[in-house]
């Protein structure tokens, strides 16, 4: 068997698998992109493969291997209609990842599309894969690109999904997840009296969980340990803290460009670091080539993200829990949390529409953005100051600060409201329901999570959330034990894998045997 590895962001997991798929599975590598540096391992492991520079593919530039003209020659009426669905998340995708300065005319956009979708034809016609996999969900245009090509021509695709439960990661084939084998594992162990207690629970899943139920500090997203060692949780969400930090920023990105033009003058030197952004009325593969223009480029973006702030900040009301509400939790974007997870309801601005026009007039939705977006470059591309506005136009939604402890607007709401993510998590561990609108999370199919698709459906569920305000423990217990029972104890993240303490050999062993079940799974 042949196998795709596609988007490989770390190396020291992802190759030991990959030498042991092959060598005791005859499951061999055709085609990595990864990191640049990746590149001289693969290729001394694997001497046949095609080892595609990850920043070569996310700017369109396909090896000589591959011969685009082979995929041209499949287009037609009728394959064109089939990937407009593809066409649509790839612009989204390059316009919110790669593009905060308008950096694409519309003509561009078609090009670099039809360029990647001819590649993954012509490469899927000629090397005939088997297995596409990929360590986490396809957003990186190109790499989505090739996971569509790859299902619709009956190419199996693996998905490594870590959970939010410490040290477990799901295998997923489609990311329109199926809840029928949670809903399944936990029927199981209900009809065989199995003990699903929290005293039954791992030790680490047992005290999150327990964390979540507490309070905040004790309760926040473990990546928080990765990321932000010994920082609180909420006070990193302070407007304060967020504007100093802004601040700093400006000032550091403007003595860099102070320095640098003492140092340069007006000629343009050359900026060497490896990027993904687009600059207009440049070729995608020459952009941002000199480093001045790529420190203007930074000065604006992070004035970008000062204003969307301010914009936030000057619109926000003080939380009052004496108002019935439905708490929608923004998710930070560009992130695969919303495209392509989300599905068709990656828009939040929409989605917010739909639930506000499901409400009644009496009923309130309060807003909190998340906190980190406004501290990542790309964030000016998904949120502007019109969009704050607009959101704070609309009947009875408040804007609430960043600092408002989300637990407290998780139990004091009807529900919550999500595309996926964490808050929607946080909400059944706390026994409150969530409609949740996206495609791919992992606590779906949880007794408590309405699944929604329609402005009817908001308003039908939020009449059945009415006649059952609260969640069992008892069943969520059950099915955070069926969700452990149909993952795998590894990881395909190193920062995980330091944090809850799996050992690399049995890690690697894990990872594996997940990935040769989910096969065979997909198989039958």
């Amino acid at each position: 068997m042949k196998a795709i590895y596609s988007s490989i962001n770390e190396l020291d997991i992802l190759f030991p698998v990959a030498k042991k798929l092959r060598d005791e599975h005859g499951i061999t590598p055709i085609y990595w992109s990864g990191a640049n540096n990746m590149s001289t391992t693969i290729k001394s492991a694997f001497p046949d493969i095609l080892f595609h520079d990850f920043m070569d593919a996310i700017k369109g530039e396909w090896p000589a291997e591959i011969d685009l003209e082979i995929g041209y020659r499949q287009f037609g009426r009728d394959l064109i209609a089939q990937y407009m669905g593809v066409e649509k998340i790839f612009y989204e995708l390059c316009l919110t990842r790669s593009d905060p300065g308008n950096g694409f005319k519309y003509y561009e956009l078609t090009n670099y599309f039809h360029r990647a979708l001819a590649a993954a034809l012509s490469f899927i016609s000629t090397h005939k894969p088997d297995i596409w996999i990929s360590s986490l969900p396809p957003h990186a245009m190109y790499d989505n690109v090739m996971y569509e090509v790859c299902r619709q021509n009956g190419i199996k695709t693996i998905i490594l999904y870590d959970t939010n439960l410490p040290g477990y990661m799901l295998t997923i084939n489609d990311l329109n997840y199926s809840i029928d084998p949670l809903r399944t594992e936990a029927a199981r162990l209900l009809a065989e009296n199995i003990d699903t207690s929290e005293s039954a629970l791992p030790e680490a899943v047992r005290k999150y969980v327990q964390g979540i139920r507490k309070d905040y500090e004790h309760g926040k997203p473990f990546q928080f340990e990765i990321n932000y060692p010994g920082d609180s949780g909420l006070d990193r969400h302070s407007f304060k803290r967020i504007r100093s930090e802004l601040s700093a920023k400006q000032s550091a990105q403007i003595r860099t460009l102070i320095k640098h033009t003492f140092r340069h003058g007006f000629s343009k030197t050359p900026f060497d670091k490896p990027h993904y952004i687009k600059q207009a009325n440049v070729s995608w593969k020459d952009s941002f080539r000199d480093a001045k223009s790529w420190h203007k480029y930074r000065i604006r973006i992070t004035n970008d993200a000062q204003r969307a702030f301010n914009s936030y900040q000057s619109l926000c009301n003080p939380y009052d829990p004496q108002k019935p509400y439905v708490f929608f939790p923004l998710h930070m974007q560009p992130e695969c949390t919303t495209v392509p997870q989300g599905g068709e309801f990656a828009d939040q601005l929409m989605t917010l529409r739909m639930l506000r026009s499901a409400l009644d007039s009496n009923q309130y939705i309060f807003v909190k953005e998340a906190p980190g977006q406004f501290r990542w470059h790309r964030g000016s591309s998904a949120r502007y100051t019109w969009i704050y506005e607009e959101m704070a136009s609309m009947h009875n939604v408040h804007l609430l600060p960043m600092d408002t402890n989300p637990f407290t607007l998780i139990d004091n709401s009807e529900c919550v409201f999500c595309i996926t993510g964490t808050a929607g998590w946080e909400s059944i561990v706390r026994g409150k329901p969530v409609i949740a609108m996206g495609s791919l999370y992992y606590y779906k199919g949880f007794d408590g999570v309405y699944q929604a698709e329609t402005t009817e459906d908001i308003r039908n569920t939020l009449l059945d959330i009415k006649l059952n305000p609260e969640i069992s423990w008892e069943t969520t217990l059950r099915n955070i034990h069926a969700l452990i029972n149909i993952s795998h104890p590894c990881t395909h993240q190193t920062k995980h894998l330091k944090l809850h303490q799996i050992p690399p050999n049995e890690n690697t062993n894990i990872l594996t045997q997940a990935i040769v079940s989910s096969l065979s799974i997909s198989l039958e």
